[in-house]
């Protein structure tokens, strides 16, 4: 066997390695997938958390407050917010981005870090982006269209890649604090999940303690960015919004279906996964860059032409 045989066969096993490695690179999703999180526009009603009338909480969602260590100069301890539809009767005003309520928590003449989380089950590896609007009424009087000597609210949203349910943890990457005082804001965050869960956040933190601190969030979006080829999440969003998922799902029940579309100009794809407690779906989606399907078929042809290179090598040392 000669060395130019030998040299072709290590080139050729070289490239097909290269080629399967950047094939099964995550791969990026345009187009618009389904909402992950429940509840995310905040119609699906709301109920007291824990039987807790003052903490009445979306379904699919849980609240929480930090009082105490808050970075406030004239005063470090806050007090617990209320939670409540924005449209409940005792809410100062009834305020919606879109529908007929948004989630609403409020403090009088005092502040708290304080919001809602929801834990979502994910494949690891996932990049996923949070998104959510937002509008703060923040104000030393007590009319309701207009803030007045309003606190620097600092809105955000955030995502624990691991799961956690700890607003204080440094594993959530969270957005910059912004401010959307007597206006509706889109705030969002991206990043990669690191486990079979993660958990979003959205918050805020009034910097002073005022009479009136309500803050309102609305039309929440968790939706995939990317996706490895990694094992699907088993569980789902707990119904109730409270405590852990009541139950898990076989992973063996799980399905995965590409199905091929007709989008011009690109490659369109359906992709639809499902379990028994849940579906997700991510339509018209166009796999860019390193796509598995141009990568495969352009390592299929450059095998193909190696093969027939080291075959009619191989026949010239045989012939010698």
């Amino acid at each position: 066997m000669s060395r130019q045989f030998v040299k072709l066969v290590s080139l050729s096993t070289m490239f097909l390695v290269l080629m399967l490695t950047v094939a099964f690179l995550p791969q990026t999703i345009t187009g618009q997938t389904e909402n992950l999180l429940l509840n995310g526009n905040f119609e699906e009603g709301f109920s007291a958390w824990n039987g807790d009338e003052q903490l009445q909480v979306a379904t699919g969602w849980n609240p929480f407050w930090v009082i105490e260590g808050l970075d406030i100069p004239e005063n470090s301890s806050g007090n617990r917010p209320e939670f409540m539809a924005s449209n409940a009767p005792q809410s100062p005003f009834s305020r919606a981005y879109e529908g007929q309520q948004s989630q609403l928590w409020h403090t009088k003449f005092s502040t708290a870090f304080a919001g809602i989380y929801q834990r979502v089950p994910i494949a690891p590896a996932t990049t996923i982006r949070l998104s959510a609007w937002s509008y703060a009424w923040s104000s030393e009087g007590n009319d309701p269209t207009i803030s007045q000597g309003g606190a620097w609210v600092r809105q955000r949203v955030g995502i624990d890649p691991t799961g956690g349910t700890d607003p204080n943890s440094p594993n959530i990457a969270w957005s910059m604090p912004t401010q959307y005082l007597d206006s509706w804001g889109q705030i969002s965050v991206e990043t990669q999940a690191q486990t079979d869960h993660v958990t979003v956040f959205l918050a805020a933190y009034p910097n002073f303690h005022l009479p009136q601190n309500d803050i309102y969030f609305d039309n929440a979006e968790l939706r995939l960015v990317s996706f490895g080829l990694a094992t699907p999440a088993s569980g789902s969003n707990d119904g109730t919004g409270f405590g852990e998922a009541a139950a898990t799902v076989d992973p063996s029940l799980v399905s995965l279906v590409l199905e091929s579309e007709t989008v011009p100009g690109q490659q369109g794809l359906t992709l639809h996964a499902e379990d028994l407690s849940h579906t997700v779906s991510v339509t018209n989606v166009s796999l860019q860059e390193n796509s598995l399907i141009p990568i495969l078929v352009l390592g299929l042809v450059l095998s193909l032409a190696l093969l027939g290179t080291l075959w009619i090598t191989g026949r010239r040392d045989t012939s010698q």
